[in-house]
């Protein structure tokens, strides 16, 4: 049987001879690993029924089948005993999943959760993960694995995604049971994921800025989620007929300070507005990415006055200009 399930065991004689009324449970021998149930029935016990024994259980977290034996001796209805027999019941391992596997990701990112037994268990041969709890403020991804299930793999909850925008670390946990070869199902582990939160880059970055004039951009967030420990810049398009200022800052770059981009100035010498974009994304102190934000800024345009108004005058008359 296997480890924590019932043995199960009932007693009976061979068939052709007298019937047992009851039988004396004279030993038992339990191997060293085996770890006999709390409920488990005195041994030795005399004139007990045939299913005195049924419901001992034990426990074997090992790597290999260990054996019980109870000494039983038939007693027939006249009083009569029969010779002793040694009975002996093998208990196949539990697996035990492995205690080690609680871990961090950022927000966004697969939590790469690969299940595993402790060093010493009997290996499992699949899982059942029989429910997964979600902290209130992390979304779970539309692409997630199902649960409940049995019999997955060590790598069905790999690809699981959760997004937390908010300003701390958010857990979800997943109760997951180990089975072996023989089907025996191990006791249930939770196992705890922790999501630490993504910056999210504010909403209200637009801006507008004459043409000539340094933008004045400075990054931030939102307020309420984690804050963004530096800024990667991905890109950045610049509308044609806007002329790019000499010192503006390198495009792309990563983990720059907030203000990076606040001196870039645009020259608009046309009749109409004309836009910059960046591409942003924000970085947490914990190294966990922010989704990307497009910043428009308005480069409003500059008049140019006319190169035709040279002229020349006579001493004494009006210039006319």
């Amino acid at each position: 049987v296997c480890s924590q399930a019932p043995i199960a065991l009932t007693l009976n004689t061979n068939g052709t001879s007298v019937a047992a009324a009851s039988y004396d449970i004279t030993a038992i021998n339990v191997a060293p690993g085996l770890i006999a149930g709390g409920s488990n029935v005195v041994v030795p016990q005399s004139n007990v029924l045939v299913n005195y024994l049924a419901a001992d259980t034990y426990t074997n977290t090992g790597n290999s089948a260990l054996n019980v034996t109870y000494t039983a001796v038939p007693r027939s209805a006249a009083g009569c005993f029969g010779n002793p027999v040694v009975i002996t019941i093998t208990i196949n391992p539990e697996p035990v999943i492995s205690s080690i596997l609680n871990a961090a990701v950022c927000s966004d990112v697969a939590t790469g959760l690969v299940l595993s037994t402790e060093a010493g268990s009997v290996a499992a041969a699949s899982y059942n993960v029989t429910a997964r709890t979600i902290a209130g403020g992390l979304t779970a991804a539309g692409g997630n694995a199902f649960v409940p299930v049995v019999g997955v793999a060590a790598g069905y909850l790999s690809g699981d995604r959760f997004t937390n925008v908010t300003a701390g670390p958010l857990n979800v946990t997943y109760t997951v049971q180990a089975v072996s070869a023989a089907g025996c199902v191990g006791a249930s582990r939770v196992i705890t994921l922790t999501i630490n939160p993504e910056p999210v880059v504010s909403n209200s970055l637009d801006a507008t800025a004459c043409s000539d004039v340094v933008i004045g951009l400075t990054l931030n967030t939102n307020g309420t989620s984690v804050a963004a420990a530096n800024y990667n810049i991905t890109s950045r398009t610049v509308a044609g007929g806007l002329v790019i200022g000499g010192g503006n800052a390198a495009i792309p770059a990563v983990a720059v300070a907030a203000n990076y981009l606040a001196t870039d100035t645009y020259t608009n010498t046309g009749v109409a507005p004309l836009n910059v974009t960046y591409t942003v994304v924000p970085v947490s102190a914990a190294g966990c990415l922010g989704d990307a934000k497009i910043i428009t800024i308005t480069i409003n345009p500059e008049p140019v006055i006319s190169s035709g108004l040279n002229k020349s005058a006579c001493s004494n008359s009006p210039i006319a200009l």
